[in-house]
């Protein structure tokens, strides 16, 4: 059976690991460097402020609600409005 994953994110955003020591962002190997990056799904109201108000922003939001590379298709969604 084809289903959605999380049915409630739209896509992904392909980000440097901010969240992680800038030691942990690239490997060398001899003469090879590997680059690391994080898949961050995102609901379609922080796909619209990051539209908005830039990537800098989101990834702000997320470091406000300690939201890390570790994917929870429960976590709240950064780009809505608290109660």
């Amino acid at each position: 059976m084809d289903r959605p994953w999380a049915p409630d994110f739209c896509c992904m955003l392909v980000s440097k690991p901010v969240m992680f020591d800038k030691g942990f962002r690239r490997l060398k190997l001899g003469n090879k460097t590997i680059a690391f990056y994080v898949l961050l799904p995102l609901y379609l109201e922080e796909v619209e402020l990051k539209l908005s108000k830039g990537t800098d922003e989101l990834l702000d939001r997320f470091d406000e609600y300690e939201i890390d590379a570790v994917i929870d298709i429960e976590r709240p969604n950064v780009a809505k409005k608290r109660r």
